[in-house]
């Protein structure tokens, strides 16, 4: 069964994996040079959209009410850099925050928790490492918490996504159901 807005969530340029790879390696840089720009940490977030789509009309719209959630945790007036990418790999949402990292990630577990399109959104913390250039991930592991679960098998979410356990086609269904049950709410 496919849902009825899969065709408005799912259509839109392709994304391959050589573009998805070269995002990836953007996305780093520009994570290093926010960082750069003060803060106690930065907030990223994009989307696990599986499949060659990873932006539409329809995609935008669930990154738009998870930014409208997280403005509610952090106003915009406490950030010191707030940008809201809209490109070809999805959307990308940054705030540079003066606040405690691991204060912030548990606000975000909540927020992945609780909000109706929580599972469908990476909300990642991000500091500089002390004494290098690199970046450290405030992860869920460092809070003591269980990783994040499939939304199809409800294994750990990285191990099914390495194995690629489960088509695209049923990830895909599986994200139309929890959206329109999400617009019921």
């Amino acid at each position: 069964m496919w849902c009825a807005m899969s065709n408005a969530l799912f259509s839109g340029p392709s994304i391959h994996l050589k573009g998805m790879l070269e995002a990836r390696e953007t996305r780093a840089d520009r994570q290093a040079y926010l960082l750069k720009q003060g803060g106690k940490c930065l907030l990223s977030m994009t989307l696990n959209i599986p499949g060659p789509v990873k932006n539409s009309p329809g995609i935008q719209a669930i990154a738009a009410e998870v930014v409208a959630e997280l403005n509610l945790f952090f106003p915009k007036e406490e950030a010191q850099v707030l940008s809201l990418l809209d490109i070809r790999t999805g959307p990308e949402y940054y705030l540079l925050l003066d606040q405690e990292p691991f204060e912030v990630k548990r606000k975000l577990v909540e927020i992945e928790e609780r909000h109706p399109y929580g599972r469908l959104v990476d909300l990642d913390v991000l500091v500089r490492n002390e004494g290098s250039q690199t970046l450290k991930q405030i992860n869920r592991k460092l809070l003591g918490l269980s990783p994040r679960r499939c939304f199809l098998c409800d294994e750990d979410a990285k191990v099914c996504s390495r194995k690629r356990q489960h088509p695209v086609s049923e990830m895909q269904e599986a994200i139309c159901q929890l959206i329109e049950k999400g617009q019921q709410e």
